[in-house]
């Protein structure tokens, strides 16, 4: 949201003279002498026509209504035009305006012409009205939600989740600049959990695309059920900027990370372009334990690296702390000798091996990248966002003495206030007592966060089943809403067993559809031979929380939290990412041994959601990175075991059994 308090300066003076740029600061300046609040646009929008491009100079929005600067009659025509047609595309704001000669047109070479003109106006335009002016110049529609749930009871749990998604939304200086600059730049983007990251990258892949349409742009993405999401955002958001054209798809690449035979992929791309014959995922897992790692790595050994392949003008990474140094080799290699990498990534929701993405200097040897910080989640709520980093990093685990309770940690400390938290007390320093809080407002409400341990998996299932179904029935809930995520490996057969029991006692309970004997909501399996579609109508997504990356829902269920206990850094960075996909409540499900993470939820909620703790120290930081290095090793090999008894055990069941026991009967044995 546009801050009302601090005037707010959008654009870029790279398309425009030095001159303009003069004559659009000292407008500025005499504004902030004199104590107005405005938001200024200067070298934004821009205005295709008769095969030009062109940028308006200067936009004010302010009380007294709308400022536009030209420098001659040419422009002054041109601009109000297109503000005009800007405004007049929110029926709700013309209508509210349309009685007031709301358009001051100023000429930018008499400067103090727009503090004359101000001081002379009567104010015109409210906050509201200024909000929804300022998401109509930045086209930013795509941002403001309005929940249409019918709602049976004001005070449903529904109700309250429309109430808090029904908002006008904007971009804030630091994401439209972001956006509409540094085309001539590579980005790096740190952010939190739904903080907005895959929105900007969309954004700014839609807005050069429309600047330079001739040119090369790649898109890739990690979790492949967000296929359709990119692709859906983007023709939506190049409508911004072209509102009756079309992309030219040819010159645009939305592709997952690895790609296959008839399944257009970056890393199969660029394998069929230097003519090496590409490996399959199951081959690349016979090798490493990191395979998309592991193939970037045996291509580059085997394509001519003393060149760029000049295949893109502009490469976007999203979710790019699950990706590797040579991944970010084999990019840059992609490009042309101009080209841009833009990335984004939260370093704290690795699923890899390592919770540390390779640095800038690392990526880009000696060549600029821009830092943008994001700071501020507009998804999860802060009594989620906290909790979910003191369970992701261990904070209030209970250890051994001497022992560290950190199983993750970040080893910049000063990333700890580029993604929004401020230090209330102790001191940011390694090996000293810190205290950590956010400041955005919190849901204040009961039932944010639920913890739930069972004797056994069916009861845990038949309780979710109960559980949906009364959110369903009684509290204004829609399937769409709710998110199931399973944390053990035995997804299709959980999936089996829970929908068995959720279709029965949704039947007991009479969950149909009006009229008919058809059951209202289903349980949709999301998995590998189901990847691409989160979001089904009238059906509740069962999930990995692979594929549950980069989605949310408002309501998140995590299930066999338990499961992966023993591998605890991973576990817990997964339940980390599981809960930061929860925009209202989350609930997380498991067997008796998660008391421990009971104890925990109970402690950050009693410290009021501030990070309480001691900083490791650089010793001690190394150790925690070598720990979660050990585990990630465990894990793959658990994996790897797991999957090989699995597939004995469909064409041998008697061998696999027998596998299994004298596994045991050995087990802890050495050689």
């Amino acid at each position: 949201m546009t801050n009302e308090t601090k005037s707010q300066k959008f654009g870029s003076f790279q398309d425009l003279s030095s001159a303009t740029e003069k004559k659009i600061n000292h407008v500025m300046e005499l504004l902030d002498s004199a104590g107005i609040v405005y938001s200024m646009y200067y070298g934004y929008p821009v205005i295709d026509e008769k095969e030009k491009k062109d940028y308006v100079k200067g936009i004010i929005i302010s009380d007294k209504g709308i400022f536009v600067l030209y420098e001659n009659s040419e422009e002054q025509n041109v601009f109000v035009s297109r503000i005009y047609q800007l405004i007049s595309q929110d029926m709700e704001l013309f209508s509210s305006i349309r009685k007031f000669n709301f358009i001051i047109e100023i000429d930018l070479n008499s400067p103090e012409n727009v503090l004359t003109s101000y001081e002379s106006l009567d104010d015109i335009f409210s906050t509201e009205l200024k909000t929804q002016a300022n998401r109509a110049i930045q086209t930013a529609y795509g941002l403001s939600k309005e929940d249409k749930r019918e709602v049976r009871t004001h005070d449903s749990l529904g109700a309250k989740i429309k109430d808090r998604n029904t908002y006008i939304g904007t971009f804030d200086e630091e994401q439209f600049n972001m956006i509409h600059s540094y085309d001539d730049k590579n980005l790096r983007i740190r952010g939190l959990a739904g903080s907005g990251k895959t929105i900007l990258l969309v954004k700014k892949m839609a807005y050069l695309h429309f600047k330079y349409p001739h040119k090369k742009i790649a898109f890739i993405f990690y979790t492949i059920s967000l296929k359709q999401t990119i692709l859906n955002l983007f023709k939506k958001y190049y409508k911004d900027y072209d509102r009756y054209g079309e992309p030219n798809l040819n010159n645009v690449d939305i592709f997952h990370s690895w790609g296959g035979v008839g399944k257009k992929g970056f890393y199969y791309e660029v394998s069929q372009k230097v003519g090496h014959p590409p490996k399959n995922y199951s081959e690349a897992r016979s090798k490493s334990e990191n395979p998309y790692e592991y193939v970037c790595k045996e291509l580059l050994e085997n394509m001519d690296t003393s060149s760029r392949l000049g295949l893109y003008d502009f490469v976007f990474v999203d979710e790019a702390q699950d990706f590797k140094i040579n991944f970010f080799e084999l990019v840059r290699r992609s490009l042309k000798n101009s080209g841009k990498l833009i990335y984004a990534y939260d370093e704290l929701q690795s699923l890899s091996e390592e919770n540390s993405i390779p640095t800038k200097n690392e990526i880009f040897k000696d060549e600029e990248c821009i830092d943008i910080n994001l700071k501020t989640s507009y998804r999860a709520p802060v009594e989620i966002l906290t909790t979910a980093h003191a369970l992701g990093l261990g904070i209030n685990r209970e250890v051994n003495e001497g022992e560290l309770p950190f199983v993750n940690m970040l080893r910049n400390k000063e990333v700890w206030l580029d993604i929004g938290y401020e230090q209330v007390s102790g001191q940011l320093e390694y090996g000293e007592y810190v205290e950590l809080a956010r400041n955005e407002e919190k849901l204040n409400e009961s039932g944010i966060i639920n913890t739930l341990a069972f004797e056994n998996e069916n009861s845990q299932y038949e309780k979710l089943a109960l559980i949906i179904i009364d959110l369903l029935k009684n509290q204004d809930i829609m399937p769409e809403d709710i998110l199931i995520i399973d944390l053990s490996y035995k997804l299709s057969n959980n999936h089996g067993i829970f929908r068995m029991i959720f279709n029965k006692l949704a039947r007991e309970n009479q969950l149909f559809e009006e009229g008919t004997d058809k059951l209202s909501a289903s349980i949709n399996l999301v998995n590998k031979d189901n990847p691409t579609r989160i979001k089904v109508k009238n059906a509740i997504p069962y999930t990995t929380i692979y594929r549950a990356k980069g989605n949310e829902a408002n309501l998140v269920f995590i299930v066999n939290s338990d499961s992966l206990e023993i591998v605890k850094s991973i576990s817990r960075n997964k339940i980390f990412t599981a809960m930061t996909r929860a925009r209202y409540a989350v609930w997380l499900m498991g067997l008796k041994q998660i008391a421990g993470y009971q104890r925990e939820i109970k402690q950050i909620s009693d410290d009021n959601y501030i990070l309480k703790f001691t900083y490791p120290t650089e010793e001690q930081l190394q150790k925690i990175k070598t720990y979660g290095e050990l585990e990630s090793i465990n894990e793959f090999k658990m994996k790897k075991v797991a999957d090989n008894i699995s597939e004995l055990n469909k064409t041998n069941p008697e061998l696999a059994k027998k596998l299994l026991l004298d596994m045991l009967k050995n087990i802890g044995d050495e050689e």
